[in-house]
């Protein structure tokens, strides 16, 4: 959807990489719990519901904010003044 929209540059982007570009925040993630066989688990720690609950809301956050920005066209210098235009810009 990212991509789709113009506010990634590739296909497969990790989500640090677009809640950075895309919501202007950084999120943590340590190996340790991202890649730990205790997903599995049953029951989950502190820690790791935690972590499940903030991913889960940067992917609705992104969700969002991706489904408010519209499909881009191109501006000329024909195009009427007064038109609204929104910008984004991976660099900030």
């Amino acid at each position: 959807m990212a991509y789709d929209r113009h506010a990634a540059l590739q296909v497969n982007v990790g989500l640090p990489t677009l809640c950075q570009t895309i919501l202007r925040h950084q999120i943590d993630r340590d190996p340790e719990i991202c890649l730990s066989p205790v997903w599995a688990s049953v029951n989950l720690s502190s820690e790791f519901s935690a972590h499940a609950v903030l991913e889960v809301y940067v992917m609705w956050s992104l969700y969002a904010t991706l489904n408010f920005i519209r499909l881009s066209e191109k501006v000329f210098s024909l195009t009427a003044a007064g038109t609204p235009v929104i910008m984004h810009a991976a660099d900030g």
